[in-house]
């Protein structure tokens, strides 16, 4: 509905016609047969209609960034989810990784701990070979270098047997890692399966819902401009996607600059597109 304010009247010098002077626009009105006030209706309704549209189109944008938006966040939880499920296959294969190593290091102390029992088995063979020779031995020079053998591989056992204690009490340790690792590995393994089923089952809901959002988004574009939606999409993807904002107390709500009165009151009136002249976002006014 048009608005009058200090409205004047102009008349012709005729006679015939009169024009009406607003602060809004200026509307000949033609005095004569009816079918000049059809062609005036004719025209005010087309008027009428070319401002409903645009609002139309405005509320349609509108609606358009709100389904962009959406499917914005989609796609990137739409990324993520096989990213996510890429971490936690990672993460259990490093975990595999580390219990094989752990096991490998178990198998190398067992190996090291048969070898210096073999190796202690040997010395106590030697030690038996050289008590049985100081009964056969006819000098005492003779026994007492037998003697100084055996005291040599009673001190070589008597390492022997602390680095093998040693090593029996680290494998007992690594034994327990090995275990506690096994069992973490297990939890690990079946939280991935949970993870990765409840990520798989996200994905489907999400591609349902981008179905959706898209067959509307393609419903809504087919009402609006092209070279509105051009103009639109080039603000969205400059401007990371927020395209069209509203106006509030004389500020853009999309950089927050003030408006001069001009571009607030023209924003207001919905009618037309206004851009704001710091960030070129699309401007709307909102009740």
């Amino acid at each position: 509905m048009l608005e009058k304010s200090e409205n004047q009247w102009a008349h012709s010098s005729a006679g015939q016609s009169h024009r009406l002077i607003t602060g809004w626009s200026q509307v000949r009105i033609l005095v004569g047969p009816p079918e000049y006030a059809q062609v005036l209706d004719r025209d005010l309704g087309a008027s009428l209609k070319e401002r409903i549209s645009l609002e139309n189109q405005l509320e349609c944008l509108v609606k358009l960034q709100g389904l962009d938006i959406a499917i914005s966040q989609l796609m990137r939880e739409k990324e993520a989810i096989p990213q996510e499920i890429q971490a936690l296959e990672q993460r259990y294969s490093q975990e595999a990784s580390h219990l094989e190593a752990a096991k490998a290091e178990l198998e190398d102390l067992q190996k090291k701990r048969r070898s210096e029992e073999r190796e202690l088995e040997s010395q106590a063979q030697e030690m038996k070979k050289r008590q049985g020779r100081l009964l056969e031995v006819k000098t005492n020079k003779e026994y007492s270098a037998i003697l100084h053998e055996i005291e040599t591989l009673k001190e070589k056992q008597s390492t022997l047997e602390d680095e093998i204690l040693e090593v029996l009490e680290t494998i007992d340790h690594r034994t327990q890692q090995v275990g506690t690792q096994k069992e973490r590995l297990a939890q690990e393994r079946e939280a991935c399966e949970q993870q990765k089923k409840a990520g798989e089952e996200k994905l489907a809901q999400i591609e349902t819902r981008l179905t959706h959002l898209l067959e509307d988004r393609s419903k809504r574009i087919s009402h609006i401009d092209r070279t509105l939606i051009q103009t639109y999409m080039r603000i969205y993807e400059n401007r990371q996607g927020l395209a069209v904002v509203s106006v509030k107390d004389g500020f853009c709500s999309g950089c927050f600059v003030a408006l001069t009165p001009h571009s607030y009151q023209e924003a207001k009136r919905n009618d037309r597109i206004i851009t704001c002249a710091n960030c070129n976002r699309i401007l709307y006014w909102k009740e």
